[in-house]
């Protein structure tokens, strides 16, 4: 990969980690430490280049979620629209 290519995904990477995956994030997922330390690893690699895949876990993880949540958002939606009260 290109030198200006490897610079952007370790800017993204160390951007999205900061702000979604870090402890100290203020818009935090809830992973595991055990996820949070795979992806340190492959942001900081003995190489010292990002792994471009890095997130994959934590993707996956929260593509579970949202699809959960949007059974669960449509469910709620259609009680409402049909005014059927949740048994």
């Amino acid at each position: 990969m290109s030198q200006k290519l490897m610079k952007s995904i370790e800017r993204d990477a160390v951007h999205t980690f900061t702000k979604y995956i870090s402890p100290d994030a203020a818009k935090r997922f809830p992973i595991s430490e055990e996820i949070r330390s795979d992806i340190v690893a492959k942001i900081c690699g003995e190489d010292g280049q990002v792994d471009p895949n890095c997130f994959v876990t934590a993707q996956s993880i929260v593509f579970s979620f949202m699809e959960q949540e949007y059974v669960f958002f449509n469910y709620l939606l259609f009680l409402i629209v049909h005014n059927i009260k949740p048994v």
